[in-house]
């Protein structure tokens, strides 16, 4: 997709990998992903709101191979933590850049990994 953009002048700029579908359980191939927008200069974001928590799991956290490649993840800790809030865990990997944080009705947990510019909180 990103090679039929660029052949059109156009630029992608964010891809999301999946990291577990509701329907199937399926999680896309992060590792293979951020190669590809690594060379395009292309944002990966990893959602992994549903099946996020696999990350604390020795025995399946094989399945977000490349997790640490991407530019940001997403986590909805809520279920595992049985919290009645909803709950966010937003991760800005470092040496990603972005321009802000839109904030929304949620509990939202910011954990930096590197040095980010000032977030601008709107909402």
């Amino acid at each position: 997709m990103i090679k039929y953009f660029v052949s059109k002048g156009e630029h992608q700029f964010f891809v999301t990998a999946t990291c577990v579908t509701t329907l199937a359980g399926a999680y896309d191939p992060i590792d293979e992903m951020a190669e590809i927008c690594k060379k395009y200069y292309v944002w990966l974001h990893a959602d992994g709101s549903f099946g996020g928590s696999l990350i604390l799991s020795d025995k399946y956290r094989h399945l977000m191979k490349g997790i640490e490649k991407t530019d940001s993840f997403a986590w909805n800790p809520q279920p595992l933590l049985q919290s009645p809030l909803r709950t966010l865990v937003l991760s800005i990997l470092k040496g990603s850049d972005y321009k802000g944080l839109l904030l929304t009705d949620y509990v939202v947990l910011l954990i930096v990994t590197g040095p980010i510019s000032p977030i601008d909180c709107n909402g």
